[in-house]
């Protein structure tokens, strides 16, 4: 009876569907199968010859045996011993690349096990086999580099002691970060050394900035050129502060990371990046006659994302803050905004540039959604705090007027700041196209271009005749003025000096010198860089001009 019960529950269940509905993350999970024929590795093997006598053949093809069968180390796979199927695998790029990695990997152990016979004899695990010592490091090491805290070893400790090599726990496996530092910084001095030239480094250039959000953390990190022209980019140090930090300590800290720490000369320091704070200022002026060569550089992006900060738009402010607080504090709010538009949510970040456009962006594109969102948002009782707030936004007209038309104003001059931003923000030779970029949007304040506004305005007027459409399209530029006039001073007067370097740096791009023709003029303005404030380097420059 009872299971005639539960089986009638169960096709009513089945057949009225009630089942709850699975998100997006949820999926089936199943192994991919293989057709065809398919042969375990090693079993096309040859018959009349030993796989010690094959290895013998190959001798420094990083061969072995394993579970009876040849093993190559390089790949980390079982082989055929067959001699044509194995010459073909020895002459793959796959097996060469992994004896090179193999090789560095035996040079890095090596490095690793000198390392611990130079160490205090005094660590707890000093009686320890060199071997077993050198894999813990490893394993911390790793670890460190994804990112995983140390902790999480414990848990993982019966997998990784399957090689036959015995961990401790992960408190123990602490001692260890120390050495790893110790190694990295060798690494990094190794590779910023001149190969071939005694107690002379690289050129470099540093970047350096600070968070006080929660004390002070400071990170210094350098971007050199290696011997094939590739941009290297180092995180070399750091701190993290108790309290915010003076012009004076900032300024200790960067002089010893750099001329003690890593032993970059005087003249090898040709920039340093940060961003506008007053005591960065203030500490690379302390430096400056420790590194005569340096160009001081503020950071572009973060001043074209300042930019925002000198919009007025009052209305959008007040009602982005509360629309970012219900979505941040209500996950009930982001799945009914889901459920009614098909789009998830632009979520803020207090660390990203330009995340408050981003999401005032799509109030812009969805503005026509809102209403009825507020409306299903109160009947499910989602955000009962704050939820009429934004209501009493909605039910005065000529708030909403002013919503919509600082919203797009917002978006229409944004979207040339935040390009720029994101572009400024890479990794790549950023000098030599920086200028075309600023000077993009140098021309887009001058001769502003309103879209947004224009279509706003229009369907205003057309609700309401007693609008006037140009009239509203004076109000909403009214808005990002301050803002445009705060950019074209920054840029055309405070920065100018830094501005004209990078037009100057333009020459240096082979392609562009080409369209530029560089003249004499021109020329002396690379001067601006002061590690090429040189008479014999700009005469030399001016006597390859055609």
């Amino acid at each position: 009876m009872i299971h005639h019960t539960r089986s009638k529950m169960a096709s009513s269940t089945s057949n009225n569907g009630s089942q709850p509905s699975k998100a997006e993350i949820a999926r089936e999970r199943t192994l991919p199968s293989i057709s065809g024929k398919n042969k375990t590795r090693g079993n096309c093997d040859a018959k009349n010859i030993s796989i010690h006598d094959r290895i013998q053949q190959y001798p420094g093809e990083e061969l072995s045996i394993k579970d009876g069968k040849l093993f190559c180390l390089a790949c980390r796979e079982i082989v055929s011993t067959k001699k044509s199927i194995l010459t073909t695998h020895l002459a793959s790029k796959k097996h060469g690349n992994g004896k090179d990695k193999l090789k560095k990997s035996k040079l890095k152990d090596q490095t690793i096990m000198e390392a611990f016979r130079a160490a205090d004899r005094t660590q707890k695990d000093s009686t320890l086999p060199i071997t077993e010592r050198a894999y813990r490091l490893e394993v911390v090491e790793e670890f460190l580099r994804a990112g995983i805290p140390i902790g999480k070893i414990d848990m993982l400790r019966s997998l990784l002691e399957k090689n036959g090599q015995r961990l401790t726990a992960s408190a123990h496996l602490g001692q260890y970060i120390s050495i790893v530092l110790k190694q990295e910084v060798e690494r990094i001095k190794n590779e910023l050394t001149l190969p071939g030239q005694t107690g002379m480094t690289r050129d470099v250039s540093m970047i350096f900035d600070g968070s006080t959000r929660q004390g002070e953390a400071i990170a210094v990190i350098l971007r050199f050129l290696d011997d094939n022209w590739s941009i290297i980019q180092r995180l070399v140090r750091i701190d993290i502060c108790s309290k915010s930090v003076n012009a004076d300590d900032l300024a200790q800290v960067l002089n010893q990371c750099l001329s003690v720490d890593y032993g970059v000369k005087a003249n090898s320091l040709l920039a340093a990046m940060r961003d506008g704070a007053s005591v960065n200022q203030a500490a690379l002026d302390r430096i400056a006659f420790i590194f005569p060569k340096m160009l001081n550089v503020v950071c572009f992006s973060h001043t074209l994302d300042n930019i925002g900060n000198h919009l007025v738009i009052p209305t959008l402010l007040e009602f982005g803050s509360i629309w970012i607080r219900l979505f941040r504090q209500s996950y009930k709010a982001k799945l009914l905004w889901k459920d009614l538009t098909g789009q998830r949510i632009r979520s803020y970040s207090e660390t990203r540039w330009w995340s408050k456009w981003e999401v005032y962006k799509q109030i812009l594109l969805q503005f026509g959604d809102i209403e009825r969102f507020l409306i299903e948002a109160e009947a499910a009782n989602v955000g009962p705090q704050l939820l009429p707030q934004l209501q009493a936004i909605f039910l005065d007209p000529e708030r909403v007027i002013n919503l919509k038309l600082e919203l797009a104003i917002t978006i229409d001059v944004g979207e040339h700041f935040v390009k720029a931003t994101y572009y400024l923000e890479g990794d790549g030779p950023l000098v030599l196209s920086c200028y075309e970029k600023l000077h993009v949007v140098a021309q887009a304040c001058q001769a502003p271009q309103f879209p947004n506004v224009r279509a706003v305005a229009a369907a205003i007027a057309e609700e309401n005749p007693a609008q006037n459409v140009a009239a509203l399209e004076q109000q909403a530029k009214a808005c990002v003025q301050p803002a445009i006039d705060w950019f074209l001073r920054k840029f055309n007067v405070q920065l100018y000096n830094t501005v004209l370097a990078f037009k100057a740096a333009r020459y240096m791009c082979p392609v562009s010198v080409q369209w530029l023709k560089p003249t004499q003029h021109s020329v002396e303005i690379l001067r601006h860089f002061p590690f090429l404030d040189d008479d014999g380097i700009i005469n030399g420059l001016k006597a390859e001009l055609p």
